[in-house]
């Protein structure tokens, strides 16, 4: 390298090429030199050029990985919550369908209840009319001289707003008196805590022909009633009459005492 001025093989020029043949000639001991320097120059073409320092690429890949990572557990938290809470929703409308279902079952098991016991009361007055006869009290004679007699026997029936009366001729009074009514032979008169019922001129009994005015009245009536919405019909031997309640309520009884 002293030899070539520090210049390296590639770069020799034709001038360096002649004084360097003209050296070996002249016996001179460069060779060793020349060798190594064209060793050095080959080492260094040879060497790798630097490797500028990596970006921290890494670094911001790591980062975002644990953020995708951060939000997927969030997104996943936040299924199972909604998850959660319409789990919650359908027990709650579970649970009121079902109270639903025992209000409605137990309103059906308290109709059942009152209708059989309607039914049992209606039971055993028929059978104490079946061993008596219909009417006890004898007839009874007016100012007028009508004979009068009292309807001992009939059958009430409560629903919400209507409290029903029912007469049956034929039974509450004597076999074969619903022959003898008309509708012109009926007269009801209500007033808001009474109620009056007249049937003119029917016999006083199956066995005496006389005509009688057969008369039932009520009072003082659970509760009270509406007056002008009273009705009243005849059907199948059947007198019925209906009283509509100022109020809608249950009345345990036609009256109070």
């Amino acid at each position: 390298q002293g030899m070539f001025g520090g210049k390296k093989l590639k770069d020799l020029t034709e001038e360096d090429i002649r004084s360097y043949a003209a050296s070996l000639a002249n016996g001179g001991g460069v060779g060793g030199e020349v060798e190594a320097a064209g060793k050095d120059a080959e080492a260094a073409e040879a060497e790798p050029a630097p490797v500028p320092a990596a970006e921290p690429e890494a670094a911001a890949d790591v980062d975002g990985d644990e953020a995708g990572q951060d939000v997927a557990a969030e997104a996943t938290e936040l299924e199972r919550a909604v998850e959660l809470d319409g789990r919650q929703l359908e027990l709650a409308r579970r649970r009121k369908e079902e109270e639903e279902a025992k209000r409605n079952q137990r309103h059906v098991e308290l109709e059942e209840e009152r209708v059989r016991r309607i039914a049992e009361e209606e039971r055993l007055r028929e059978e104490v009319l079946g061993q008596l006869d219909r009417s006890q009290m004898p007839a009874v004679r007016t100012g007028d001289g009508m004979l009068q007699k009292t309807i001992e026997h009939y059958t009430f029936a409560d629903s919400e707003d209507v409290a029903s009366i029912s007469i049956d001729l034929d039974k509450d009074l004597f076999e074969g008196a619903a022959a003898h009514l008309t509708e012109d032979g009926v007269e009801v008169n209500t007033k808001e805590s009474e109620v009056t019922i007249v049937l003119h001129r029917l016999p006083a009994s199956k066995t005496v022909a006389a005509l009688a005015e057969w008369r039932l009245h009520l009072a003082p009536l659970f509760h009270s009633v509406e007056p002008e919405r009273t009705t009243w019909r005849i059907r199948k031997g059947k007198l019925s009459v209906k009283l509509t309640k100022r109020k809608r309520q249950e009345w345990r009884r036609l009256v109070k005492f």
